[in-house]
């Protein structure tokens, strides 16, 4: 089966592609050289697998090269995991590693009226 790894967004098409989608969108906040956002990377990316096209989309923003994004949403430590649900924001725990674990999180988030 082939891999649908998070794909990364910048300043410029946040809004169209985070805030305006019609999908959940799960962000990871990222920076490279950080060893928890490596170690978290792979997780992140079977999680965009499992949901699939069409299910929700999962997009990666990298520090050192959009410090405006991470400033504008308030972000100060990666990883951050936000989950983007019609423009609106949710933080994900920070303790949450496991795709089991964020699975769940996600889906109480979309149950929430």
């Amino acid at each position: 089966m082939e891999t649908r790894p998070a794909y990364g967004v910048t300043e410029e098409d946040f809004e169209e592609k985070v805030i305006r989608s019609d999908l959940p969108v799960l962000v990871d906040f990222h920076r490279s050289s950080c060893l928890p956002c490596q170690k978290l990377s792979p997780t992140i990316d079977k999680l965009a697998q499992a949901y699939g096209e069409g299910e929700a989309e999962t997009i990666r923003v990298y520090k050192c090269e959009d410090d405006q994004l991470f400033e504008r949403l308030k972000v100060q430590f990666v990883p951050q995991l936000i989950l983007f649900v019609a423009g609106k924001d949710h933080w994900i725990d920070r303790s949450i590693r496991t795709i089991e674990g964020l699975q769940e999180e996600i889906t109480k988030i979309l149950r929430k009226p």
